[in-house]
């Protein structure tokens, strides 16, 4: 509904959900983008719940299940996904995440040790994954990480919805 009076509303040809949702309208109105973390080191997740940056809203899951029961309510348009999660060769946790019709254009940033060599690094190699950062890491290097995504690819994200 961007650039339309709110009482004209649209027919929703390209999205089924509200422009608050669609993670291009939020990166062209200055809005915080929604990202969930996926972690089970307590020190990242201590260290970042006493941040604040307007640009991000974080949540914090343990484990997958957790992620999953969050994702309805949440809705994030990213999720920083602990290497520990993703085995080499084992996807099943990014396939999950690219067919979950809760969010849709899902992307995910790989969170790696500072000490892990580029050839593991790019084992990891799946088309949800847009990106990595290193731990420990703040909320603003995070945010930093995010607005290297291509408008391209959020308006490729948001028309999934």
């Amino acid at each position: 509904m961007a650039g339309m009076d709110w009482d004209i509303g649209h027919s929703r040809r390209f999205c089924q959900n509200s422009c608050d949702d669609c993670v291009y309208y939020r990166r062209v109105n200055d809005l915080a983008t929604n990202v969930m973390l996926i972690t089970q080191d307590n020190e990242l997740i201590d260290s970042l719940a006493g941040e604040a940056d307007e640009r991000v809203t974080l949540r914090f899951a343990r484990n997958a299940y957790e992620a999953s029961a969050m994702f309805h309510d949440f809705q994030p348009a990213f999720a920083a996904v602990d290497v520990e999660f993703v085995p080499t060769r084992d996807t099943h946790l990014l396939d999950s995440l690219a067919a979950d019709p809760r969010v849709p254009g899902l992307g995910v940033i790989l969170v790696v040790p500072n000490d892990m060599s580029g050839r593991k690094r790019r084992a990891h190699s799946h088309e949800i994954i847009i990106g990595a950062i290193e731990k420990p890491f703040s909320t603003t290097q995070l945010a930093e990480v995010l607005n290297r995504v291509p408008v391209k690819s959020l308006v490729a994200a948001g028309s999934e919805s």
